[in-house]
């Protein structure tokens, strides 16, 4: 895992070694499980290293406190930002079944002591929780899953998402969910993605929950409304 190895050393990461094995250990797992469980459709072992691990942990300077994952799946970002950080406390949210039991197996394999797993749709999590970072990747569109994420931050609280090249045209669709919801954009940091050569353009969009918004508590809809009927 050489390219992972050269970015955690970049980073200023301590233990490298150690946690390379660990992820040498999750990769193996995720490969394992995914023969029964369709948990990803990157397979190839410097793939998953690329575009799984390194990409989860691009965010990684943005994080901080209770952290929540919305759509945890196979535990992008989550899982390499809780190996990595271990000063924060990250709950991994995920509505799928056979998901959320192989979240716990590799938690207990990677004997992950700062996570916990929640078996839930995102709507009906506890409302009153609120956490200081909220991270999605790979969960759908801006406008969609600021519904998802804001409600569950506090004021002052980071919603982090992981996005592709069209960062721009889903923050110009998001405005009225940010009006309502209290959100704010802070600032989308570009990033690369390089695999086999090939540059992929990435962005985190930084949106910090300033207000509470015009939300009386119905936020996030139940019944797939946000995805039917997006703010």
């Amino acid at each position: 895992m050489k390219a992972l190895q050269k970015f955690l050393i970049k980073s200023g990461i301590e233990n490298v070694d150690a946690l390379l094995n660990k992820f040498l250990l999750f990769s193996g797992e995720l490969q394992k499980a995914n023969k029964t469980v369709n948990l990803t459709a990157i397979t190839e072992p410097h793939e998953i290293e690329v575009k799984h691990f390194i990409d989860s942990l691009s965010g990684l300077e943005f994080i901080q406190g209770e952290v929540l994952d919305i759509g945890a799946g196979a535990g992008f970002p989550s899982i390499p930002l809780a190996l990595v950080k271990e000063d924060v406390r990250i709950t991994m949210a995920e509505s799928v079944g056979k998901k959320t039991e192989f979240l716990r197996a590799v938690c207990t394999t990677l004997e992950l002591r700062n996570v916990r797993i929640i078996h839930s749709r995102i709507e009906d999590l506890d409302k009153s929780v609120l956490y200081d970072t909220v991270v999605a990747r790979a969960l759908g569109a801006l406008n969609i899953i600021c519904e998802y994420a804001l409600p569950f931050l506090k004021v002052g609280g980071l919603f982090i998402a992981y996005k592709a090249q069209k960062a721009q045209e889903e923050l110009a669709a998001a405005q009225n969910a940010l009006r309502i919801l209290g959100g704010a954009v802070e600032d989308v940091v570009p990033y690369e993605c390089i695999f086999n050569g090939e540059r992929h353009e990435r962005n985190l969009v930084l949106i910090r929950k300033i207000s509470t918004g015009i939300d009386d508590g119905k936020y996030p809809r139940g019944q797939n409304k946000p995805r039917l009927k997006p703010l």
